[in-house]
This record gives structure tokens, sequence and C-alpha cells, in this order.
């Protein structure tokens, strides 16, 4: 996955930098990676800013597809739209009971006059001179849920909003509709004034932690998307300390041996389960990091003597949407669109099978096959990938 550019101290890794000044100075120079699901979140954040924007309902995208800046491609799904749709109504409806407020849309902001180096980007706002103010976020995921009471990065978007405004009152509200059994809108509210004060008492003074040469690092929840992970000795000792929990006073023994579970007791089964979902709560994410740096240092040329790169899921994508688009059209003319976008290839071989068409010669040309790769141990069976480094290529 490429690289991201985002703020140090940006909005979106407030949370993690307001509790752990020293994960800006760890994760100096370290490139910041993303996910498929990161990815997905800013496709859904795509569709959501062009709904906003034309004042269409979600479903007018659905089968199109999102070219995210990185370069990926996804479809949006009755999934996607769906969720989006619930963002998008909850904007519309407050915009109706907020009279004479105006809308702003992935606004970019920045807090240079609180402290260098903030700034962010919200995904939108509505603002009603003199009166409330409301600053949503649109979460995607479909993993934890998201408190919004005192949410740092809200109230940093909506400090970003109200600087030189005149707003009574802010109102923070989280979307987040793919939580299962979790509301999918979630509201808090405070004084204008209140969160003017948070950010000189609280954001400002947690900024200027960040540039100490000893800012203490310290473990917590907000580990998992820090970029320095790998590399942590605080997010190290933590793990170590969980898993000292769980197997007693040999951290991480070559032989493990619990208990068959069919001998446990009900309460011992119950504590059994809860300390191992707090060891792999802190082990997981920091596995995770471990895997990412390996695969860098693999680039890079480093051999790993018990692992190996292999090759992951193969997907598929028009090598030039716009060329197959205008081939497209011209062939099946509105057959081949999901306003305003050209179908996927998987949508697109129904279409060319509908009209009698050989789909391997008529997709001949237009279709990238990309692959993934996977980090597997040195024993399994599948072949190794050769890694192409920097030294390889000029070494001659």
């Amino acid at each position: 996955m490429p690289p991201l550019q985002h703020s140090i101290l940006g909005a979106s890794s407030a949370h993690r930098w307001m509790n752990c000044p020293g994960s800006v100075r760890m994760s100096r120079g370290i490139p910041r990676s993303t996910s498929k699901y990161a990815e997905e979140g800013t496709a859904a954040h795509e569709l959501g800013e062009m709904c906003l924007t034309q004042n269409v309902p979600a479903v007018d995208y659905l089968g199109g597809n999102i070219n995210n800046p990185g370069g990926s491609t996804f479809e949006v799904t009755e999934e996607m739209a769906q969720a989006v749709q619930i963002y998008l109504d909850t904007v519309r409806k407050d915009q109706a009971l907020l009279p004479d407020s105006e809308i702003s849309i992935e606004r970019k902001f920045n807090l240079d006059w609180l402290y260098p180096g903030l700034f962010g980007t919200n995904d939108a706002c509505l603002g009603q001179p003199f009166g409330k103010l409301a600053v949503y976020d649109y979460k995607h995921g479909a993993g934890k849920p998201v408190k919004v009471e005192e949410n740092v990065q809200l109230m940093y978007y909506g400090l970003g909003a109200i600087h030189n405004e005149t707003y009574e009152e802010v109102e923070l509200i989280v979307v987040q509709p793919r939580i299962y059994g979790s509301t999918p809108v979630k509201r808090w509210s405070l004084p204008a004034d209140e969160l003017s004060a948070w950010g000189e008492e609280v954001l400002k003074p947690a900024a200027i932690a960040t540039e100490a040469e000893d800012a203490k690092l310290e473990s917590g929840d907000w580990c998992g998307f820090c970029p320095a992970g790998a590399s942590c000795p605080a997010r190290r000792d933590a793990a170590m300390l969980e898993a000292t929990k769980v197997f007693g006073d040999t951290p991480v023994p070559q032989e493990v041996q619990l208990p068959d579970p069919r001998a446990l007791t009900a309460d011992e089964v119950d504590e059994m389960k809860t300390k191992i979902a707090m060891f792999m709560g802190i082990i997981s994410p920091y596995a995770k990091s471990l895997d990412a740096h390996m695969l860098e240092l693999m680039r890079l040329g480093e051999d790993f003597p018990n692992w190996k790169q292999v090759a992951g899921r193969k997907s598929r994508k028009w090598s030039d949407e716009v060329a197959a688009q205008s081939f497209f059209e011209s062939k099946y003319s509105q057959d081949a669109m999901v306003n305003p976008k050209l179908k996927s290839v998987a949508q697109m071989e129904k279409v060319i099978k509908s009209h009698g068409d050989n789909t391997v010669d008529t997709l001949d040309g237009l279709v990238a096959i990309t692959q993934g790769t996977s980090l597997v141990p040195a024993s399994d069976k599948r072949i190794a990938l050769s890694i192409v480094t920097g030294a390889d290529v000029f070494k001659d």
C-alpha cells in the first residue's frame, strides 16, 4: 500500500499524540501505510461528499466505482450506499431544522493561530450564525464503536470551524452506521466558549508536549494506527505485561500448556477468556505492526530465515478507466454505466454476455490484474516471491 500524507499533529491522530506525545518523535521518517479497510472508508467518504455536493441519494451511484487518490478503486455496493445514506439523511434533516444555516463539505482548516502544525479536514458542518454549529464525522468502520462525548478529533474539528465565527453552541455528531447493535448517530453538545477554552488549556499544551526530546511514551487503545508501533518500547512492554498475566512468570514460553477448557469451571472459563481477550487486544496490533515493518525491511533487502512473502489474492480493475468507459459507452450505451461512472469489471462481464459477445475478447487490453502479498512462515508450501530491491536494480 502507498504511504499516506498526514499532519503530524492532525485531528485524526490527536487521540494518539495527546495521550502519547512521544509517538510523534518515534514516528518521524516512518511512512504511514494504509489498508483495504481504510481505503474502503476513504471511498465511502468520497461518495458522501459527492452526494452532499450534488444533493442526490447514495443509490444514484450504486454499482459505480469510486477512485481513491491513492489509486485504489472501490465499487459502491448496496451496503456502502445504505451506510452513507444514513450520514446524508442525518446532515439533511439537521439542515432543515437549522434556519439560515450554511453547509461546509470537506472543509480544510488550520489552527496555526493556536499552535503551528495543527490542521485537518472536516467531513461536514452546518453553521447557524449566532446560534449552533453542527460538526459531523462519518465513520465507515465496522469494528469498534466511536464515542462522541469529549471526542478530541471532533472537538479539534469544531475548534477549527468556530474560529472568527459567532456561535453559541457546538454540537458534535458521529455517524457510524455499520456497528451492529450500536446507535448509528451519536450527539454531544458543549458551549462554544468551553470549546475555545479546551483549545487553549488542553489541545495547545498537548501539542507543545510533543516537541520535547524526552516526550513520554504511553501505551493504550490509541496505539493501533501508530506508525512506530513495531519499534515502540512502551507498546512492547505492554504486550509482555499482558502475556505475563495470561501465561505466568514466563511471558513468551516456547511451549504454552493451556488447560483443557472442558476441565474448567464456568468462573475459570470466564476468567481465562477475559485474560486472553486482554492479551490479544494488545498483542494483535503489535503483531500487525511487526508484519508491516518486516515487509518494509524485506523490500530494502533484509533476509528473514523463518519468514517469506507469498502472492496474495488477485483483483481486477480497469487499466485505463477513461478509455474503457469511452469504449463501452460507444458499444453498449447506458448499459455500461451506473450514473455517472463505468460499471465494475464483474458487472461488465454480465453486460457483455447479455449482448451475446465474448467476454475474453471484449475485455482484452482493458483490464489490469493486481495482486497483494502475504507474510507466512518459511515452512509454508507456497512459493516465496522474488523481491527486487533498489540495490538489485543498480548492482550491475
